[in-house]
């Protein structure tokens, strides 16, 4: 998301002040990698917001913490829930930002340059032609067809990926290392959800979770997804194990989402599984999570106590 004239009103207000200011100008000098190193403070915002065009890239850098979003809000008031995330909070700057900031310099813009939004901005020749290079180049991308000659020789990228555990930034100044780039965040990145879906992946191991009042539109959001991992792994030789896994539906009503399957084989409908040690259970009581555990701590128990009397 571009930084937008309501968000760089924003950000004057979060960073330029004297308690924020030490953030400021090691953003600044975090943005322009040492290069620039001033002490004014105009000039170190407008350093980040030249070279960090994406608010939610500049909001997640690690000098911005927790804390310093949180205050940000509870001084103005805005909601700020004690059970939050550096992403949630993210999230709320900027929609208070848009609130609070967006409709004065809209009237602002609308009572100077009139005659400007008679036309639209996705008109203007040069967003189309962006369009159409977007289009191509992802079908490309898609069909696996995407090659050196379709690139200038100096080609550049600046590649971000954000997720909820972080963001990763790639910078690639030929065309060859664009290709590289592109291909590696292919491979490494294959299960890019749809907006309703989550998705979390630790080694081998992947859980999916769709969220609607409907199981049925929730059923039918993992299922769709499931189609493209099928295509996905029949493209890259990957073999998944539809046995091992499990579909459970989280919720206090009666009802089960409908069957699912992978690659034609029927998913269990189980009313718990574990991922990655944790069994999670229908209600998510952690009733399930909790006897296994004692379970096995009792076996071991167990087993040491018979050690200690066969061999004291």
């Amino acid at each position: 998301m571009m930084i937008s004239d309501s968000q760089k009103k924003g950000l004057r207000e979060l960073l330029l002040n004297d308690n924020n200011l030490t953030v400021l100008l090691q953003l600044a000098k975090c943005a322009t990698k040492n290069v620039c190193k001033t002490e004014d403070p105009e000039e170190a915002l407008r350093l980040i917001t030249t070279h960090i065009p994406d608010i939610y890239v500049l909001l997640s850098k690690r000098a911005i913490t927790k804390e310093l979003l949180f205050t940000y809000l509870s001084n103005r008031r805005a909601d700020a829930a004690t059970d939050f995330s550096k992403a949630d909070l993210i999230e709320k700057v900027i929609q208070y930002w848009k609130q609070e900031h967006q409709s004065s310099i809209e009237l602002s813009g609308d009572q100077t340059s009139s005659s400007l939004h008679n036309q639209s901005e996705e008109d203007y020749p040069i967003n189309k032609i962006a369009r159409k290079f977007g289009e191509w180049f992802f079908e490309r991308f898609n069909a696996d067809a995407l090659s050196l000659v379709d690139l200038w020789a100096d080609a550049t990228l600046h590649l971000t990926i954000r997720a909820s555990d972080g963001i990763n930034e790639w910078e690639c100044t030929t065309a060859a290392e664009v290709l590289s780039a592109e291909q590696n965040m292919f491979e490494q990145n294959m299960f890019v959800p749809p907006a309703q879906l989550l998705l979390a992946t630790y080694a081998d191991d992947t859980a999916m979770l769709a969220s609607h009042p409907s199981l049925q539109s929730a059923s039918n959001a993992v299922q769709e997804w499931l189609h493209a991992i099928e295509k996905w792994t029949a493209k890259w030789n990957v073999a998944i194990n539809s046995s091992k896994s499990a579909c459970v539906t989280f919720s206090l009503r009666p009802g089960t989402c409908t069957d699912l399957t992978f690659d034609g084989s029927p998913i269990t409908n189980a009313s718990s599984h574990c991922y990655l040690g944790v069994h999670l259970d229908r209600r998510l009581t952690w009733r399930a999570h909790i006897t296994s555990v004692k379970s096995k701590s009792l076996a071991k128990l167990k087993k040491l106590d018979c050690e200690y009397k066969v061999n004291p």
